[in-house]
């Protein structure tokens, strides 16, 4: 099964010192970036939107338009649905001024806003290390 997602890696800035917002799964307990499944109709921009919005309730941030989406892929056996999932997920850079989180408490258990040393130790796959590091050379 083939499944097409959509995610933000958010920055906000303090003091000039720029800060990534992490979000914990409830499933897993692992630290990650919001994002989520492609809704019928809607551009993978519109869904990491969406899912930064449902997730964290962030709604204000500005996107780096200049900057074509960071891309990760993978594949997993899903128990739930006793098949091989295939996971293309695009994630957009954006930043806000906005530092309030109102989590989705069914999906979402914890967050933070760190600097990106810190969410670098954080993350426990490799891909998503790599995502960052991504993010910040472009931002760079």
């Amino acid at each position: 099964m083939q499944v097409e997602c959509a995610g933000v890696i958010l920055f906000s800035y303090e003091q000039g010192v720029p800060l990534v917002l992490l979000i914990k799964h409830q499933k897993g307990h692992y630290w990650g970036f919001p994002k989520g499944h492609r809704e019928l109709g809607e551009d993978l921009q519109d869904t990491a939107k969406r899912e930064l919005l449902e997730e964290t309730g962030i709604h204000n941030c500005s996107f780096f338009e200049q900057i074509e989406p960071l891309e990760e892929s993978y594949s997993f056996y899903s128990q739930e649905k006793q098949e091989q999932i295939h996971k293309k997920v695009s994630y957009f850079l954006a930043t806000t001024v906005a530092r309030e989180v109102f989590l989705q408490k069914d999906e979402i258990c914890d967050f933070c806003w760190v600097e990106p040393n810190e969410a670098m130790d954080l993350l426990i796959f490799s891909e998503r290390i790599a995502l960052l590091q991504k993010a910040l050379d472009c931002l760079l």
